[in-house]
């Protein structure tokens, strides 16, 4: 444990170093691109497109630290029994869904003991790659999450179920793995699901995800069954 324990500290050690001297370089990368513009009238609407795919790549260094630096923190997490209704603002989530239709069947009998505002960027992350795998149909559709009571597996469950382009058996193989990404973007480094697996483990959980039949994928938030109660049980901290 104690190997584990230093190498993980030796890791986080090499990021926060990796990270820092990037951002160096987009200071260096953005003081010489403000200094070329200077070149040009300040109305000038006809900058070489050089310009912008520097800004482009030096937006995409930003982005790609703040991600990695975010993994690769150890997370503490803050519990208290929250109704798993209030886990997302599904009710209003209109501007992420993009015209989706969002249906949340959750029992709002049911508390659950965890860390809220993880959970939140858990479902926030699940919601997003439901829409961007619905947009890849050409279509609009459907976004469905639903929760259950696995008493053979003593687990309680939340799935959340799209109608999108859903994945190869390759891609469930490898989409937890970190740097693994399915989106051909500038803006995805393939840590939004470990980034998940992360959290739901620090709730001594776990993701699972499968593709439906007729199309579409379901993920699936899986909890020890102590970590849920009814409304009006006795709640104790554990």
């Amino acid at each position: 444990m104690k190997t584990n324990s230093n190498t993980r500290l030796f890791t986080n050690r090499n990021t926060e170093l990796t990270v820092h001297m990037l951002k160096n370089y987009v200071v260096k990368l953005n003081w010489c691109i403000t200094n070329l513009k200077q070149h040009f009238p300040d109305d000038s609407k006809t900058f070489p497109p050089e310009f912008e795919i520097m800004e482009r790549a030096v937006f995409g260094i930003q982005n790609y630290c703040d991600r990695i630096k975010k993994y690769s923190q150890q997370l503490t997490i803050v519990e208290s029994w929250i109704p798993v209704t209030k886990l997302y603002p599904f009710d209003s989530a209109d501007s992420l869904t993009k015209g989706n239709t969002l249906s949340c069947h959750l029992n709002p009998e049911i508390y659950l003991f965890c860390d809220p505002l993880l959970l939140h960027e858990v479902f926030h992350n699940l919601l997003s790659n439901a829409v961007d795998a619905i947009q890849a149909t050409g279509n609009t559709g459907e976004i469905l999450i639903m929760d259950y009571i696995d008493t053979q597996r003593h687990k309680y469950q939340i799935t959340v179920q799209d109608t999108g382009i859903g994945l190869k058996k390759e891609q469930l193989e490898h989409i937890f793995e970190p740097y693994y990404t399915t989106k051909n973007t500038e803006t995805n480094f393939g840590l939004g699901l470990p980034y998940c697996m992360k959290i739901m483990r620090k709730h001594a959980g776990n993701i699972e995800a499968d593709t439906i039949l007729h199309g579409g994928s379901r993920f699936t938030l899986s909890f020890p069954l102590k970590r849920i109660c009814k409304k009006g049980d006795r709640r104790n901290e554990f």
